[in-house]
Parts: C-alpha cells; sequence; structure tokens
C-alpha cells in the first residue's frame, strides 16, 4: 500500500477547564463536561473512560507561593506556586538551599515567607 497510512483511534483525550475549588466534590462539572462533549463528537458516550486525573494547582489566598521557615519548628515550605510551579522551581530551589545552609531566606523571597499566615484559620 502507498500514501499514508491511517490509524484507527478507540480513545479519546479531552482536557477539562481551570476553576477554583474545593477539590472534595467535582463530578457535577465532569458529567456536564461529557454532555457538552457528546454534542460535537458523536458517540463519544460509548466509550469507556479508562482515566480522569486531577491535576491540583496549590495556591494561597495572596497569590504568593510559601517559601521558607514555617511557623512550626523543622517544617520548611516551599508550595502555593499555583500554576508557576515549573518556572520557580529553580529560585524556589535556590531559597530553600539557602535556608537550610543557614544563609535564611534571601532577600528577594522575604514576601513569600509562609509565615505571614501565622493566626490565619485555614
Amino acid at each position: 500500500m502507498h500514501g499514508p497510512q491511517r490509524k484507527a483511534y478507540d480513545e479519546a483525550i479531552a482536557f477539562l477547564r481551570e476553576e477554583e475549588a474545593n477539590f472534595v466534590e467535582l463530578a457535577p462539572e465532569e458529567t456536564q463536561l461529557l454532555r457538552d462533549m457528546a454534542e460535537l463528537v458523536p458517540g463519544v458516550l460509548e466509550l469507556e473512560i479508562t482515566e480522569l486525573i486531577a491535576g491540583l494547582r496549590p495556591a494561597t489566598p495572596d497569590n504568593l507561593p510559601a517559601i521558607g521557615l514555617g511557623a512550626r519548628d523543622g517544617l520548611l515550605w516551599a508550595t502555593g506556586h499555583y500554576r508557576n510551579g515549573i518556572v520557580l522551581a529553580p529560585v524556589t530551589a535556590d531559597a530553600i538551599a539557602a535556608v537550610l545552609t543557614g544563609e535564611g531566606l534571601p532577600a528577594w523571597a522575604t514576601a513569600a515567607d509562609p509565615r505571614r499566615f501565622a493566626g490565619v484559620p485555614a
């Protein structure tokens, strides 16, 4: 056979949306997404769902990450980067390394000090 060959696919990948939510209860939104997708892709409801993934992006109330020593002794924070985690990973690692080697949190990272949330109810 000459020319390009076509492959029959038996699975589909759907990308969901981004939202601020309590990650405990998302099922109604996923159900609606499948209904919406069925309008665009006839027969999609006949396919087997083989995997569902939730990619959580932790954030803080003020949208700055939490980097450095926490209020509890020995607790070191490096979280809350939201969608910028991979971008900020190198500078976050540098800041954490500085804290671990006794240099303290770099001046540029003081705004990200997690102790700014001390006393704030979770």
